[in-house]
Formats: C-alpha cells, sequence, structure tokens
C-alpha cells in the first residue's frame, strides 16, 4: 500500500501529540510520506489554532524532524489555513510569505447575522444549537454560507488542498 497523508495536527494546535510522536508512529506504520499541517493563526486567539508567537517554534521544529527522519519518510511541512474573509485566508502575503511545502485552505468559521464569527466546526449537537441561536434555525442558510466562504476561498486561491469541502455533510 502507498501510505500518506497531509491533514495532521499535533500539539501546536488541537492536536493530542508531539509532531515527533505522529513521524514515529507514521513511519512504524509504513507511510512513505506525511504531512503535518498545524491549524494556522487567526486574527484572534482560539485554544484550538496555533498562535501567532508560536509559528517560527512551529516551523523549526518540523524542519528539525525533515533533517531528523530524512531517509526514512518524507514529511511535508504545511498549515491548514481558515479563510474568513478576503483580508484573512490562504492567498494573503502573510501565508504566503511562509516556507511551506504545503497550504490546506478551510473553512471552520462563518459570520452569523450580527456579524459575529461562529464555530462550525463542532459536535452535531453543538451543530444544531449554533444553527438555532447564530442563524434562526435555518440550516439551509447555513450550508449555503458555507459552500459560499469555501467557494470564495476557491476563487482566490493560495492553496494546495481544499480542506474537508464535505464538513457539512
Amino acid at each position: 500500500m502507498d501510505l500518506c497523508t497531509y491533514h495532521s495536527h499535533c500539539n501546536f494546535c488541537d492536536g493530542k501529540a508531539p509532531a515527533e510522536d505522529f513521524v514515529r508512529a507514521a513511519i512504524e506504520a509504513g507511510f512513505h510520506s506525511y504531512g503535518i499541517s498545524s491549524h494556522s493563526p487567526l486574527p484572534f486567539e482560539t485554544r484550538w489554532s496555533l498562535s501567532k508567537g508560536n509559528v517560527e517554534a512551529y516551523l523549526m521544529e518540523l524542519k528539525r524532524l525533515q533533517e531528523k527522519y530524512a531517509g526514512q519518510i518524507e514529511l511535508y511541512v504545511g498549515m491548514e489555513i481558515d479563510y474568513l474573509n478576503d483580508d484573512w485566508g490562504p492567498a494573503v502575503e502573510y501565508f504566503q510569505r511562509m516556507p511551506l511545502d504545503y497550504r490546506i485552505g478551510s473553512v471552520h468559521l462563518l459570520y452569523d447575522d450580527k456579524g459575529e464569527i461562529v464555530d462550525v466546526d463542532v459536535t452535531a449537537d453543538k451543530f444544531r444549537r449554533v444553527v438555532d441561536k447564530h442563524f434562526n434555525g435555518d440550516l439551509v442558510r447555513v450550508v449555503h454560507l458555507y459552500y459560499d466562504r469555501l467557494m470564495r476561498m476557491v476563487e482566490l486561491g493560495g492553496f494546495d488542498i481544499v480542506g474537508h469541502a464535505d464538513k457539512m455533510h
């Protein structure tokens, strides 16, 4: 089998272990290549994304691992970049200047009727509560908002992989 993945998160964001643990597990499982793609910084702090202050440490650690495990696995440095709007997403200069091997463009957040940012990457039960509270129970509208954001991100580009485009399903 030709095992690889490029969408994984370590403890620099919401992953549960250090990046090196994932790399060692991938080697043991027979992966030929592996990419670590922590959730990018956002213009506000969250419990699940990389902070701007940790970007340099993240990049340095992954470069160290690339060197350490060279010859054992092809290790790629990525980032899952949230598209919020035309000023914050994979195509903006901040993310384009980062020395990444690849970028995943994703939508996890939507703006509600009040212009507040709402996390829609949650469990089914919590998602229903989010739809009821922030979108007046209009699930069809939320699905359309999600795909509108996703399509706008695609139009702007700046990424190599679309992250979980089926999230709404």
